[in-house]
């Protein structure tokens, strides 16, 4: 996950959850420097880190955020993805997709890697604007601009009517 990624996240946890003002809820980005890097001795590092700082406090939890990229086209993305999908399942940790990025998923269209950043900024700070179709993010299977994201996290903050999401609008 990068940065601008996380910005994209960032927004469901503040509009639809309101986590980051709820007190019982701590959250770390670990960034990964890089596709395939979820693996790594420092990732995984900074992961446990981050474990055991916060299971002081109670239940601690790991979620992976991966884009697919072409998995639908390209026999190597998709087995990649089979790849990053088992580690989580044998680490004990949420996986969570976004087909073929987040972009995909949150702006409905691609973006050139020297224009993410533009593009993330301005869609966090324009939270009035934001469109997002919730199934969207509540996919059960992969999809061209489908993510399991609200799938996952409904796990741990509870959902919310469709109607309530302050984020994800129907078009």
């Amino acid at each position: 996950m990068s940065k601008t990624d996380y910005m994209y996240i960032r927004t469901i946890l503040l509009d639809y959850y309101n986590v980051l003002a709820r007190k019982d809820v701590r959250l770390t980005s670990i960034f990964m420097a890089g596709k395939g890097k979820y693996d790594q001795p420092k990732v995984l590092k900074d992961v446990n880190k981050a474990i055991n700082a916060y299971k002081v406090n109670g239940d601690t939890y790991v979620i992976y955020c991966f884009d697919t990229d072409k998995y639908d086209s390209s026999p190597e993305d998709a087995k990649i993805i089979r790849t990053e999908e088992q580690f989580c399942k044998d680490k004990g940790y949420d996986f969570v997709w976004f087909c073929h990025d987040v972009e995909e998923v949150f702006l409905g269209h691609s973006v050139e890697n020297s224009e993410k950043t533009d593009a993330a900024k301005k869609y966090f700070a324009n939270s009035k604007n934001r469109k997002v179709k919730a199934d969207n993010l509540k996919a059960k299977v992969y999809g061209k601009g489908k993510s399991n994201l609200i799938s996952v996290l409904d796990k741990y903050f509870g959902g919310k009517e469709k109607a309530d999401i302050g984020c994800c609008k129907e078009e």
